[in-house]
Order: structure tokens, then C-alpha cells, then sequence
């Protein structure tokens, strides 16, 4: 068992303890795969589940990313379903062009493990890294952007699909035309032991630092003013007919009825949907926690107010906690716009039977 203690690494990457036996491959710059079809340029992030890699694609002479997923998560991999079962549905659905295109796929066998490898259309950085710092309210930019996630979620829904982690993180941006990727600019840091022992074949002598980890701030306005935007990362997503009994979502995003242990559907995309609109307005998240749990829940009554069907009869959340409302922390940033806070109160609505609909939401002043 690797032990992340044990290790030293100089650069804000993955953690080393995911290279274990159901773990990734050590995957190293210039590195080729499926034959020499795709040689490693550079990275562009990570999760719990998978790096994500920019590669040369030499037989369609193109730039593609590459999603290398855990060997434990590798098998039967719910996300392969998804892309595939989107690649198979008709095209006319105008959200269609806000989701990310599915190229193929292949396996790569080494270090006694297997490893699924998923080849994408090549995106560029996430929401979260250039929209980290608060911007003045850019009404044109907040309502372009949203308008674009809902549908990205309406097609999915009309597909039988729920997404199931929608956050700043899972929004990428389109590269606008003429825009060069820094693909030779490469931040690495050597992984060591603090014993100062050789590694064991399965870690990487070197982690990669994320490619828009620190973006210009010209490059950023020109993403922001010129491109549109793709939802992507279907690791947490499902088909309706088989919902899960639990998803893996951030705490401060997932809807009421999750936290207290209520079936999934697709309402609860509709929730983070609202939550991720007040990020996309102001740069800041909508609610704060650590624990998560049912601890968020005054905050959430706090912020929406009271419930027209509460989820917990035996609990009164009315007075429960300091903390504004949502029309309160959108004056607080200086915004005031009905059209937003309205078509975020919809969306957040704690009874998941009457929160709005994603064709509910299309009519909404907001994303006309």
C-alpha cells in the first residue's frame, strides 16, 4: 500500500497513492500509446478517477485529449456507456453541440493492471480556472454561459441521462479559433522518497502539473469573451432506468434530497444547475461547507427560504442560520437582476417534484 507520507512531489498534481495496484499507469511526456497512434504532450487535469491528457494523434493528424481511468474503474466503465450512448442518438438536439465529442477508446495492459484510455475532442481550461477570481456581474457572459449548460443538461435528460456532478470544475471551454495551446510549456516536479529508497515500477518518477493551472489573464478574457462552453465528465452520471442508490458528488452542489438519502432523478442536475448559475454570476460558490451531510441543510433553507414541501417534517431550519438569503448574497457582490435571482429560485426549489424542469427553465427571462 503506498503510503503518501512516504513521498515527496514539488508540484500541485494528483495524489501518489492513486498509482497503486487498482490504480493509473506512470505516464511520462513523449510517451506513445495504441501502437504510436498518440504520443503525450502535455496534461490538463485529474480527479479521483482519471488523468486527462493533451496527445498527438498522428493517424488523424490532430490534437486530442485522453481520459486514463483507474484500473479499478476500468471494467464495465459507466462512463464509456454514457459517451457511447450519446454518440448513438440523433445530433438535432440543440444542447448536443455543448457536449463533448467521443472519438474511441482502447486498453493498455502493463504493470500486471489494466487501464481504460477514452480519446475526446481536445477542450480547453475549466470554468473554475478562469473564473476564479470575482469579475463584476457580466450579464452577457453569465446569461451566454447558462443558457449553453442548460442545454447541455436538457439534451442529456431528453437522452435518459442524468449527469450527477455539475460544478465549475466539469465546464470546459471550446479553444477559440486561432488560439495556440502551450503544449511545450510542461511543469514537472520529481516524486522521491523521503528515505531516499528507488521507486517501485509502478509510480511515476514525475508528476505533471495541469497545463491551465496558471493562465494568463489575456487568455482568460479571450476564453470568456469568444468561446462557448462543453459540459463533460460523465464518471457520476446515469441512465434513468438504473439510478443508483447513492452518487459521488461535491457536498456543496448536491441537492437536499441526496443528503437525506432520497432516490436520484433528474432533478438533482436541476439543483446543481442553480447552484453553479450563482457561481457563473459572481465567481463565488453558492454555499459553504466542510462537513457536508446534513449540516448544509439551515444553510440551504437559509439561501432558498422556506420549502413548499419540506424533506424533513421533524426539523424547523427557518431560524436555524446566519446567513442571507439568495437575494442577499447576490446584493452583497452588487448584482441586481430579477431575471437571475428568479431563474436561480426555480431551480433550487428543495421539493425535488416541484423544482423546475430543464424545458421549465428554457422559458425563463434569463436564457432568452
Amino acid at each position: 500500500m503506498i503510503n503518501s507520507e512516504d513521498y515527496t512531489v514539488k508540484v500541485q498534481a494528483e495524489r501518489i497513492e492513486n498509482y497503486g495496484n487498482d490504480g493509473w499507469i506512470p505516464i511520462r511526456i513523449k510517451d506513445k500509446f495504441d501502437n504510436g497512434r498518440y504520443k503525450i504532450r502535455n496534461k490538463l487535469g485529474f480527479g479521483s478517477r482519471a488523468t486527462v491528457w493533451v496527445a498527438r494523434d498522428y493517424e488523424l493528424d490532430i490534437a486530442v485529449s485522453i481520459k486514463v481511468f483507474k484500473a479499478a474503474n476500468s471494467p464495465d466503465n459507466r462512463e464509456l456507456r454514457i459517451l457511447q450512448h450519446i454518440e448513438q442518438q440523433s445530433p438535432d438536439h440543440p444542447g448536443r453541440e455543448y457536449l463533448p465529442k467521443y472519438l474511441r477508446h482502447f486498453n493498455v495492459h502493463r504493470n500486471g493492471k489494466t487501464n481504460r484510455f477514452i480519446v475526446l475532442e481536445l477542450l480547453g481550461p475549466q470554468l473554475r480556472q478562469i473564473h476564479e477570481q470575482f469579475h463584476p456581474y457580466n450579464p452577457s457572459f453569465s446569461r451566454r454561459v447558462s443558457k449553453q449548460l442548460l442545454l447541455a443538461i436538457d439534451c442529456l435528460h431528453s437522452y435518459g441521462i442524468v449527469h450527477g456532478d455539475i460544478h465549475e470544475g466539469n465546464v470546459l471551454f471550446c479553444l477559440p479559433g486561432g488560439y495556440k495551446m502551450p503544449l511545450d510549456k510542461v511543469s514537472q516536479g520529481r516524486v522521491k522518497r523521503v528515505d531516499g529508497a528507488p521507486l517501485c515500477e509502478n509510480l511515476p518518477s514525475r508528476l505533471v502539473e495541469p497545463l491551465f493551472n496558471a493562465i494568463k489573464d489575456s487568455d482568460a478574457e479571450r476564453f470568456r469573451n469568444n468561446s462557448n462552453i462543453k459540459l463533460i465528465d460523465f464518471s457520476s452520471s446515469f441512465f434513468e432506468f438504473e439510478a443508483p442508490e447513492w452518487i459521488h458528488t461535491r457536498s456543496d452542489i448536491v441537492s437536499p434530497e441526496v443528503i437525506v438519502q432520497k432516490p436520484p432523478t433528474k432533478a438533482i442536475d436541476i439543483w446543481s444547475l442553480g447552484c453553479l448559475t450563482f457561481y457563473i454570476a459572481t465567481g463565488r460558490r453558492l454555499l459553504e461547507t466542510i462537513k457536508g451531510g446534513p449540516s448544509i441543510l439551515p444553510q440551504i433553507y437559509a439561501v432558498v427560504g422556506s420549502s413548499p414541501a419540506p424533506l424533513d417534517d421533524s426539523e424547523d431550519y427557518s431560524d436555524s442560520e446566519d446567513y442571507p438569503d439568495l437575494e442577499g448574497l447576490l446584493d452583497g457582490v452588487g448584482i441586481s437582476d430579477q431575471a437571475l435571482s428568479q431563474y436561480i429560485r426555480k431551480a433550487l426549489v428543495v421539493d425535488p417534484v416541484k423544482r423546475a424542469t430543464t424545458s421549465g427553465l428554457r422559458q425563463q427571462e434569463f436564457v432568452q
